[in-house]
């Protein structure tokens, strides 16, 4: 698929302002509820959804970046899944260092979406044990709690943005790096600008499509018609070696998106000089394997169908109890489990069909 990337500006007669997909023209005052900032101000607050049992607000903390300059609103929000802050990390050092007085646009951030999960450092909301960015089908003013952040981040965050990142990462036993755009189906623009967004992201592998299970905040505002990006980075036992760098690579990836839309001056710059674009269809779980998991492969490696993904060994004997087989070809991608005890019906990892491979420069501004 050949694309030709635009700066996204501010210009009325450029090609992304008459397709509606960018609003250029923003309030002088940028109000959420009560949050407001005034051009080239920060402002912070929270957006109560709900309330606790024991009367603790159930809320979305959020900030409002300002820029002193027209331009567009870009939504970036971490940890949906509370334990995956590697995202939520890299935004709030853009926040801490952006110049507001230089900034085209508006930047809407939420490093931390789901306060009771990332307080238990889980995945799920610790209000009502659900998958906060899985209820969007669902969202509701009345219902669980999930439900009901859900709803106000439909209503007050999404519904102001032009455009949104919605972070992920791994947690304490796994580790992801890839960029997901929703490209299967909708409205063929959306798709093309939310492909831009994840190439200009930078890392070197990306998804056009994954299982219907993902389906998440990325794919709402797709159907919005915003434009919208879902990275899965850094994570794992690893960041205790890596961890600046995983920061480091989410901040800069940010700041990629930015610069593609002319909200901030600078040049994007990508993990690798190519990337690859893949179908990412294959989960492998663990069945009814259980034990200590022991991968046979790299990321990266080409599998047959039947091919051995794992070994499952007992722990307190050493033996061999069980193998993992690859379900169909693929490629083994940079996602999955890498701490080795593993449950029945465990999710490990995906095998991906590669689409295409092209290098950033043909592709990027």
């Amino acid at each position: 698929m050949e694309l030709t990337f635009e700066r996204w500006g501010t210009d009325p007669g450029s090609p992304i302002a008459l397709s509606n997909l960018l609003i250029t023209e923003r309030r002088t005052l940028m109000r959420i509820r009560d949050i407001e900032a005034k051009p080239g101000e920060r402002a912070f607050g929270y957006l109560e959804a709900s309330k606790t049992k024991s009367q603790v607000p159930v809320h979305i903390p959020v900030n409002i970046l300002n820029g002193a300059h027209d331009g567009p609103t870009l939504l970036v929000s971490g940890a949906v899944h509370g334990a995956e802050i590697v995202g939520g990390l890299g935004l709030a050092k853009i926040m801490r260092e952006l110049d507001l007085q230089k900034l085209r646009g508006a930047l809407i951030a939420a490093p931390i979406m789901n306060t009771s999960a990332f307080e238990i450092g889980e995945r799920l909301t610790g209000f009502d044990g659900e998958n906060m960015d899985r209820t969007l089908d669902t969202a509701d003013p009345d219902g669980s709690p999930s439900a009901q952040l859900a709803h106000v981040y439909l209503t007050e965050l999404l519904e102001p943005a032009d455009a949104v990142i919605n972070m992920h990462s791994g947690a304490t036993d796994t580790a992801v790096w890839y960029t997901i755009y929703p490209g299967e189906y909708g409205d063929p623009d959306v798709i093309k600008k939310s492909r831009q967004m994840a190439m200009a992201f930078g890392l070197r592998q990306i998804f056009r499509s994954t299982p219907k299970s993902w389906e998440g905040f990325h794919t709402v505002a797709k159907d919005q018609g915003k434009p919208a990006i879902m990275p899965e980075i850094g994570g794992g036992p690893d960041f205790l070696n890596n961890g600046h760098a995983q920061i480091a690579q989410a901040e800069q990836s940010i700041k990629n998106v930015m610069i593609l839309f002319d909200m901030i001056d600078g040049e994007i710059v990508t993990e690798t000089e190519t990337v690859e674009v893949f179908d990412a269809i294959h989960e492998i779980d663990a069945g009814t394997n259980s034990g200590i998991l022991i991968w046979q492969c790299e990321r990266g490696d080409f599998l047959k169908k039947g091919d051995v993904f794992a070994h499952v060994y007992h722990p307190y004997t050493g033996e061999l109890t069980g193998q993992i087989l690859a379900p169909a070809d693929g490629t083994v991608l940079n996602t999955g489990k890498v701490w080795p005890p593993v449950s029945q019906g465990e999710w490990l990892t995906i095998l991906g069909d590669l689409v295409e491979e092209v290098r950033f420069s043909d592709e990027l501004p």
